[in-house]
């Protein structure tokens, strides 16, 4: 048995000394893991101390004859969640013109903000009709129609988690339409 191996047959019998020489053993491998995927040295910590969260949490799941691979298996998973959560933060705070759009049925009053919002929703549809089919079509379920993603997944026949993926992709492909076409809008009035 190798001494990865033991450590981990010593922390599950409620040895801390041996977890803690599991840690020192692997946190420069878990580390160069979480590095290809974050290089902001704050978030690599933060990474790796969940990821030695979760071996503690799991040691009883560890298959003994390849510590390691479980060890990588494990980094590896928690700094890709860590970066898709990113991204969605970051699409999530900049995603303002889909978001600002009525909701389907919801009634305007004031014939100015209702003249805004069609204006803003034709060029909603047509950043959208611009987009690869897959994309454009369930962002303007999701966003113009109101459907739930369960409806949009019935409607295309595919899987919920499909359909959100796609949301995903579908705003960040957007949002680089609609800030190519904000620039060239800027460009033309700075040439009139």
């Amino acid at each position: 048995m190798d001494l990865a191996a033991r450590c981990v047959e010593l922390a599950l019998a409620g040895n801390d000394a041996a977890f803690a020489d599991l840690v020192n053993m692997y946190k420069p491998y878990v580390f160069a893991i979480i590095m290809r995927y974050e290089s902001h040295p704050d978030q690599v910590e933060n990474i790796a101390q969940e990821v030695f969260l979760q071996i503690y949490r799991s040691l009883s799941q560890c298959r003994k004859e390849n510590v390691k691979a479980w060890i990588a298996t494990i980094a590896m998973r928690k700094a890709i969640d860590h970066r898709r959560k990113a991204a969605i933060r970051l699409c999530n705070e900049d995603w303002v013109e889909l978001e600002s759009l009525p909701v389907a049925g919801q009634e305007i009053n004031e014939p100015e903000t209702a003249y805004l919002f069609i204006e803003q929703e034709e060029r909603v549809r047509r950043t959208c009709a611009e987009l690869p089919s897959i994309y454009g079509e369930i962002l303007k379920d999701f966003y113009l129609e109101g459907k739930k993603t369960k409806e949009i997944a019935a409607e295309h026949n595919i899987a919920l988690k499909t359909v959100d993926s796609r949301l995903y992709r579908g705003r960040l492909l957007f949002k680089t339409k609609w800030e190519e076409e904000e620039k060239n809008a800027k460009r033309k009035q700075q040439t009139l």
